[in-house]
Formats: structure tokens, C-alpha cells, sequence
């Protein structure tokens, strides 16, 4: 609890004016490791969506899905990848304010499409964004080729969402942040466990492609590392004497000699 009693303690910041989420005093270092994970994971989405955008440029589905049997990431989806894995990058670090401030536009733009996309699928109408870049010709016999699915514009729609109120100034809003985030992940690592034991919870081209899933689950992750400060696990990054010890328990929970 805070000293007023309002709710919980908020993390002092370090380096005031940078723009660089609130950390504990003298926690400076591990947060600029943390921040170094977390740009390599932006990195890596905006690659994935690349690939994936390679993918329908040339009619590759090995890029566009893995397998040819498997659903593949839309061109949408990708654009969105894209420009969330910039909105992360853009906030890491001492950024200039110009590019903040596109990274904030990035994922306004992402969360639009995303939510484009879910409201077509709630009211069953098509508004015209599904085939902007690329005719979707393995699902054109189904009702909405080119579509983000459901579960994708989702997780989509969380992550873009969670982007735009990264750094509010109101600390609950960078706690709901990091809650939907998480929503995110756990969507995404869902999705890869299906398709990993084989269950299909979902049904035909309403599942959400493993590109996806896989650049979407790295940049949650990215996400949380970046604002680890405000999730239950700012205790893993501390460089008080509690960090230390958390640091080194946690190998332990996956021992089993050790329980």
C-alpha cells in the first residue's frame, strides 16, 4: 500500500523526463536488460510480419501458415503485427517524442483494424478491409475470405489496446495494461498448445494460424518485460536483496527434486 493508502505502492521512476516506465530506485540495470529482451521481441514481430506479408507477395504458404494444411496468418494480421511491434520498439528506451507518438498512432491504427475485423465477424457484414492488399484465394469459397479470425483480431485487439495505455499517466491505467497483455498471451499460448497436442477448440479457418500465435505470444511476452514494474513478477527484477533470492528460487520451481 501507499503511504495515503489508495492502492498499491507505485514505483519511483528512474530518470525523469526520459519518458521510461517507473522502476524501483536503484533498479535502473536490470530494467535496461529487461528493456533489451523486450526490443529484440518487438524486432522479432515486425520480422514475422514481414515474412508473413513476403508470403502473400509471392503465394508462399510455407511463409503465410508453416504447413499448407494449416490456416495462414491474413495480410491484415500481419499489418497489424507490424505496426504493434513497432508501437513496442517505439516506447523502449529514451525514444524521441515523434517517435513515441507514432508508435501511439501504430496502435490506434492496429486496435482499428482488429476491431474492424471483430465487428464484421459479430454482425456478419463484410466492410471491404478483408482483401485491401491480397485476394485470399485459399479461403475464397468460405464466407469471408481474407479475414483476421475472431480469436486473432482478438488478441489483436488486447494487444493494441494494452499499446495505447503503456505509459498512461494514471498508474491503474499501465496495470490494466499489463492484464491485458497477459489476456493476450495466454490466448496465444492456448492456440500453440493446440496445435502442438492436436485439439482444435475452435473449427476450420476460424483458427488462429501458428505465425501468429507464435508473433503475438513473443511480443506479450516483450510487453511485459518491458513494464515489469507493474506485474507481480517486479520483484524478479529488483536489485535488493528480495530480488536475489527470487531470482535464484525460481530455477528451483521447475526442479522436481526440489519439492
Amino acid at each position: 500500500m501507499n503511504p495515503e493508502g489508495r492502492g498499491p505502492a507505485k514505483p519511483v521512476r528512474v530518470g525523469a523526463g526520459s519518458g521510461t516506465p517507473a522502476w524501483p530506485a536503484g533498479d535502473g540495470a536490470h530494467a535496461s536488460r529487461l528493456e533489451t529482451v523486450a526490443s529484440w521481441a518487438a524486432v522479432f514481430t515486425i520480422v514475422m510480419a514481414a515474412v508473413t506479408l513476403l508470403g502473400w507477395t509471392l503465394d508462399n504458404h510455407v511463409l503465410t501458415s508453416i504447413k499448407p494444411v494449416w490456416p495462414s496468418t491474413k495480410p491484415n494480421g500481419a499489418v497489424c503485427g507490424l505496426l504493434l511491434g513497432f508501437s513496442l520498439w517505439s516506447r523502449l528506451g529514451r525514444r524521441r517524442t515523434a517517435v513515441r507518438a507514432a508508435g501511439q498512432g501504430a496502435a490506434a491504427l492496429a486496435l482499428a483494424i482488429s476491431g474492424l475485423s471483430l465487428v464484421e465477424s459479430a454482425v456478419d457484414r463484410n466492410f471491404g478491409i478483408d482483401e485491401l492488399l491480397f485476394i485470399d484465394q485459399a479461403t475464397a469459397s468460405q464466407s469471408h475470405p481474407g479475414r483476421i479470425v475472431p480469436f486473432g483480431a482478438a488478441i489483436l485487439a488486447l494487444l493494441s489496446l494494452a499499446l495505447l495505455l503503456f505509459d498512461t499517466r494514471r498508474w491503474r491505467g499501465r496495470y490494466v495494461a499489463q492484464a491485458l497483455v497477459c489476456v493476450a498471451g495466454f490466448i496465444s499460448f492456448t492456440v500453440l498448445l493446440s496445435y502442438l497436442y492436436g485439439v482444435d477448440f475452435t473449427s476450420g479457418y476460424t483458427r488462429v494460424a501458428v505465425p501468429a500465435a507464435v508473433a503475438t505470444l513473443v511480443l506479450s511476452v516483450g510487453a511485459t518485460l518491458a513494464r515489469l514494474g507493474y506485474t507481480p513478477l517486479a520483484i524478479l527484477a529488483s536489485s535488493g536483496a528480495g530480488g536475489g533470492v527470487a531470482r535464484q528460487l525460481l530455477p528451483a520451481q521447475g526442479d522436481p527434486q526440489s519439492h
